[in-house]
């Protein structure tokens, strides 16, 4: 069974999904480290709001964002995500 194809697709499909998890896990971690030093700690809405996204490059660019851009709360910095 394990040298069938059917299920090697499926083994791989199943480690590239993990794979990104773990790129949005850690780009999210990112993000709220660095916030955190810029911003201040964010409140239960904005820790959930970030918990929604599931696109790693979406909080890097958030990140980006922040790093490079004038804002001073997370709202705003949110806000240029809409």
């Amino acid at each position: 069974m394990k040298d069938s194809v059917i299920y090697q697709e499926i083994l791989e499909e199943g480690i590239e999904k993990g794979m990104e998890k773990g790129r949005v896990l850690e780009a999210r971690s990112i993000l709220l480290r660095l916030g955190e030093k810029k911003l201040g700690p964010p409140d239960a809405q904005v820790e959930s709001r970030l918990d929604r996204i599931d696109n790693a490059a979406m909080l890097e660019e958030l990140t980006d964002r922040m790093m490079a851009g004038p804002f001073t709360t997370w709202a705003e910095l949110l806000s240029s995500a809409d």
